[in-house]
């Protein structure tokens, strides 16, 4: 059986929360009653209260088909970025659908959910995400571990990468050196850098 890796626990159990969350206020924010107070709000309709905790798991399902789950995604602030809006273009249906559910609910105004939501949402997935929880994430990466890498070749793409790893490298990759069948064994590639052995 694959082992889940523990950050993706993290990552998940702080989105359900984050979307149920945003799915409840937004829906607060839209309430026809103004003198309602968010208590009473909510025990008042459990339906929906069932219907945005649901959605909120449709969400994750949304996410993890969007790779938002995966290592070089979480520790690229804008790539992050990136697939979490593509994520909420999908996701938007689902808003949708709901508000076709709860639009003859008298607790609130429906039309405007998926605007709120995404309003609301996003940034606050922005901050938690990629300001605090992928912060977190490099810095007990960076402290907890390192990984060994070898590069196989040594041409332009496998110099640039070394280089990039080497000024800019978030989750603590120690490079071995390289691969290549063209190259002596010990020549220097890149500052440091050797060929280690070949592929054969």
């Amino acid at each position: 059986m694959k082992r889940i890796p523990s950050f993706k626990y993290l990552f998940g159990v702080a989105d359900v929360l984050i979307l149920f969350a945003c799915f409840v206020l937004s829906a607060y924010i839209l309430r026809v009653d103004s003198n309602v107070s968010i208590i009473q709000f909510i025990t008042e309709s459990p339906l929906n209260v069932a219907i945005f905790f649901l959605l909120a798991l449709v969400f994750i399902i949304i996410f993890q088909y969007n790779q938002l789950y995966r290592v070089n995604i979480i520790i690229t602030r804008a790539a992050h970025l990136a697939h979490i809006i593509k994520a909420f273009y999908y996701g938007a249906l689902n808003v949708v659908l709901l508000s076709i559910l709860i639009e003859s609910s008298n607790l609130l105004d429906s039309r405007y959910l998926v605007f709120v939501f995404a309003l609301i949402a996003i940034p606050t997935l922005y901050v938690v995400r990629i300001e605090i929880l992928r912060l977190l994430y490099i810095a007990f990466s960076n402290t907890s571990f390192r990984r060994n890498v070898i590069i196989v070749g040594d041409g332009k793409a496998g110099k640039m990468l070394a280089t990039k790893l080497m000024y800019e490298n978030p989750i603590g990759l120690n490079i071995i050196g390289f691969v290549d069948d063209d190259k002596a064994i010990n020549e220097e590639i890149v500052i440091g850098k050797k060929v280690v052995g070949n592929t054969h």
